[in-house]
């Protein structure tokens, strides 16, 4: 919780000084049409409310699938655990600015990293594979979240919002094969 406080507190600093955009790092949320969602989509709330919404419930299903039977107070632990280290991951890779582009270190090429963890075009179509199928899970498609099928096309993560991006990392993450183990269904 610490990293995160300090994420929003360097964001605020940085929106201050002029040095990043407001809806860069924190976009406005807009109302959903219910016409341009999908059938699965709820429509009530904002569009980040609706994301976050899904995004929470497909963290925490991820949490207790790969450890079942947590309490209340065990799951809450992981989920804390588990949002420090992606704002962790979010300040390293991109000072907690969603719509980096890479910035490549000196005497190095740039690569085709983009965005708040810095996702590269080779691992955009494996990431969106990985959220497709967590997203099944809760009964919903791509087209329920229309800027993924964009993504598809660009593979440029900073055109995502924040929380599509961090449901990308997240469900990338949680779904990866390690260690010659896959995720489970």
């Amino acid at each position: 919780r610490a990293m995160r406080k300090q994420a929003i507190a360097d964001n605020e600093a940085r929106i201050k000084r002029g040095e990043v955009d407001k809806k860069k790092v924190a976009p406005e949320s807009e109302e959903v049409a219910p016409e341009s969602a999908g059938e699965n989509t709820i429509t009530t709330g904002t569009r980040e409310e609706q994301l976050k919404s899904i995004y929470t419930k497909m963290r925490n299903e991820e949490i207790n699938r790969l450890e079942p039977g947590l309490t209340a107070a065990q799951l809450e632990g992981r989920i804390n655990n588990f949002e420090a280290f992606r704002g962790g991951v979010l300040l390293a890779e991109s000072s907690g600015d969603y719509t980096t582009p890479n910035i490549p270190k000196e005497g190095e090429q740039p690569t085709t990293a983009s965005g708040g963890y810095q996702i590269v075009k080779g691992s955009a179509i494996p990431a969106l594979n990985r959220l497709k199928r967590l997203l099944k899970k809760q009964g919903l498609s791509l087209k329920d979240i229309p800027e993924l099928d964009k993504f598809a096309e660009h593979k440029d993560a900073k055109k995502l919002s924040p929380i599509v991006q961090d449901m990308l990392i997240t469900a990338d993450w949680f779904q990866k094969t390690l260690l010659k183990t896959e995720a489970a269904p």
